[in-house]
């Protein structure tokens, strides 16, 4: 929470993982090693209104998806933007009408952005042409995923994915939200 508070306060923004629950919201990156950080305290403190980038790890399941739906509805407005950012597994969801429909909820509250989460070993795979058939799925599969969600933000890891993402047309024309962007030149290729 320290260096939550800290960035938010400095840059104005942060990204944390997230697990809803039915009884609470916690930060953590794994849950097997939870440390108890439930995610409403962080409100309690004196932080500047931020944006947050919630990497919400259990949303791939309906349940979990309701539990974040009504957090969200009560605190979104606390914060001045959310990406809300769903895992990969997500896809085998998409023909859960109520997972379907917690989305969709998600998406009209007004200062939240739905991102899905691209596979890091999928994007390598696709950057090295390594497996060809993997490929398509990212080109296939998943804009048909992106369309019917009606999800316009993608996320990925930049050293293991922008080759595979720059070079699909089917994933130019989403918002990229992406990390380990470590030099200044691949700063400009993404402009």
């Amino acid at each position: 929470f320290i260096l939550q508070y800290k960035s938010s306060l400095s840059i104005g923004c942060f990204e944390t993982d997230i697990f809803h629950f039915k009884e609470k919201t916690i930060s953590a990156h794994d849950i097997e090693i939870d440390t108890n950080l439930i995610f409403k305290d962080f409100l309690k403190s004196n932080f500047k209104k931020t944006t947050v980038w919630m990497d919400s790890k259990n949303f791939d399941k309906k349940e979990n998806c309701i539990y974040g739906l009504k957090w969200l509805q009560k605190y979104s407005l606390k914060f001045k933007k959310i990406l809300v950012e769903i895992p990969s597994s997500s896809i085998k969801q998409i023909n859960d009408k109520e997972w379907l429909d917690c989305m969709q909820e998600i998406k009209l509250i007004k200062n939240i952005e739905l991102a899905y989460y691209l596979n890091n070993e999928l994007l390598r795979e696709c950057s090295n042409q390594t497996n060809i058939q993997n490929c398509k799925y990212l080109n296939v599969d998943t804009k048909n995923f992106l369309n019917k969600t009606n999800i316009k933000s993608i996320t990925f890891d930049y050293q293991d994915g922008y080759e595979a993402v720059s070079n699909s047309q089917s994933m130019e024309d989403y918002n990229w939200h992406v990390w380990h962007v470590e030099e200044l030149e691949d700063i400009n290729k993404l402009l």
